[in-house]
């Protein structure tokens, strides 16, 4: 509470005044560079009389003396010329706000980039091939008749042409959405993900049901993720995937017993999925394994997957 000259005449938990503060300019207790908008928060409110609200940068003491945060104030009058006002500590939540804004660019820059990778592998890739099977048939046309037994040769080699491109098609649809998780769920992609994998993956899955799109995608891409970490830079040969359902959530861990280290950095591969992961307000944990590895544990709440879009 302040008076007309914007002295300070009271101070409530968990603030109050000390002896020396009563009657001292309450903005001479702020550092210059904050004063601003807090003065002309409260004159707008002194002279409307109506209450005024800012959010504004601010000094947080009591977590040390160079820390500075972000406080939703508000101002307004009491009786005569006194004020009152009181503030609210948002550091967290505009944090938090900037951590979700950044994490949704940098899933959207995510997605931008597969769309240009799978454009790039079907136009070099499957295009090619069937202009050249095209161009193909289109002498085989001519051989019919002239050349049956030519025109037999190229068909056949036409048609090993036509399961390598087939082979291709399924690579490049593997990195957009594998089949196994589309028709079979989360278990069988797993086992088709540990089957493919360069390591002896043991791997334990006690989930009985299917669960819903988006964490079924979430926490294979974090299994993919996790082992083609593990076979380039952990060192060992083994690994263990394990996902369990409790209340409600899903909890997938992958542990190895390599060199350990991993962590997620700016632009790594498991930024990407700890963003995918924290869209469907769940948490991703790296932390070292016992005696030496690596351990990465995920929660996913199962009733984020229900309402979020797939990513």
């Amino acid at each position: 509470m302040v008076d007309g000259e914007d002295r300070l005449v009271y101070a409530s938990e968990p603030w109050p005044l000390e002896e020396v503060q009563v009657g001292a300019p309450i903005f001479d207790l702020v550092p210059a560079e904050f004063v601003g908008p807090y003065r002309e928060a409260l004159h707008q409110a002194r002279t409307t009389g109506e209450t005024q609200a800012i959010t504004a940068r601010g000094p947080r003491p009591e977590h040390g003396p160079d820390a500075m945060g972000w406080f939703r104030a508000f101002y307004f009058p009491i009786r005569d010329d006194l004020m009152g006002g009181f503030g609210v500590d948002i550091t967290e939540m505009v944090e938090a706000r900037e951590a979700l804004s950044a994490s949704r660019a940098r899933l959207v820059a995510a997605g931008d980039q597969a769309r240009r990778r799978i454009e790039r592998d079907l136009h070099d890739g499957v295009q090619q091939q069937l202009i050249t099977q095209l161009m193909s048939l289109r002498l085989v046309s001519g051989l019919v008749f002239s050349d049956p037994a030519r025109a037999v040769e190229m068909v056949e080699d036409l048609i090993r042409d036509v399961e390598e491109t087939v082979d291709v098609v399924r690579d490049v649809a593997r990195g957009i959405h594998p089949a196994a998780l589309t028709q079979f769920g989360l278990v069988a992609a797993l086992q088709s993900l540990a089957a493919r994998s360069t390591l002896e993956v043991a791997l334990r899955c006690e989930v009985d049901r299917r669960l819903p799109e988006a964490v079924e995608i979430g926490a294979y891409f974090l299994c993919a993720e996790s082992l083609t970490n593990v076979a380039k830079y952990a060192g060992t040969c083994r690994c263990s995937v394990s996902t369990t359902l409790a209340e409600d959530t899903l909890r997938v861990e992958i542990s190895d017993e390599g060199v350990g280290g991993a962590e997620v950095t700016r632009g790594g591969g498991l930024e990407g999925i700890r963003d995918r992961i924290e869209a469907l307000h769940g948490e991703l944990l790296v932390s070292e394994a016992s005696p030496h590895g690596t351990r990465i544990v995920a929660t996913i709440p199962l009733a984020a997957g229900m309402t979020a879009p797939e990513s």
